[in-house]
């Protein structure tokens, strides 16, 4: 089968989590997205649906600290042909702020 052009993936780390964005993908009818946890284990699909081509962001959320994931997200045309791009993150630790003053104005 012939492959379509791969979407240009990133992950950012966000509160809880893993944010996947992409650009969007001249051609394609919609998106899958999945999740190796541990890299190299089963890809788990992340959408109950494939999402449409309009969708170009997916937050992967309440993830503990530490976990490094494998994202495969995958453009697919509806004559068959589609491309893969995988992008591997760590969700890190966002600190919670423990010194800080509220001041209330009346």
């Amino acid at each position: 089968m012939a492959r379509g052009t791969p979407p240009v993936v990133a992950a950012n780390l966000i509160l809880q989590g893993i944010g996947l964005s992409w650009q969007p993908v001249t051609g394609a009818s919609g998106y899958t997205i999945c999740r190796e946890s541990p890299p190299g284990s089963y890809c788990n699909p992340l959408t109950a649906s494939q999402p449409p081509a309009t969708t170009t962001k997916y937050n992967d959320l309440n993830l503990p600290p530490g976990g490094t994931h494998l994202y495969q997200v995958a453009a697919w045309r509806s004559d068959g042909h589609y491309g893969v791009t995988r992008v591997t993150a760590t969700v890190g630790v966002i600190p919670t702020p423990t010194n800080f003053v509220v001041k209330v104005d009346s």
